[in-house]
């Protein structure tokens, strides 16, 4: 499945099986392009259609990543 990923102002289009892998593979991707070593992060994800836009409004998910 695809879903759309916000994460503040950024978003991110992620393949995955659960909205809980979409979440933590966002704020992996997010923190991969911040130079971030870890942190929390609140995400919020929807499904996205055919055209990669949202099917609802998305559900907020807090992902922490490192230590």
């Amino acid at each position: 499945m695809r879903f759309i990923c916000e994460i503040g102002s950024d978003e991110h289009l992620v393949e995955a099986d659960t909205f809980e892998a979409a979440a933590e593979a966002a704020a992996r991707a997010h923190a991969d392009v911040r130079g971030e070593a870890g942190g929390s992060y609140t995400v919020k994800v929807s499904e996205a259609n055919e055209a990669d836009f949202p099917l609802v409004s998305g559900e907020d998910y807090q992902v922490r990543l490192g230590d």
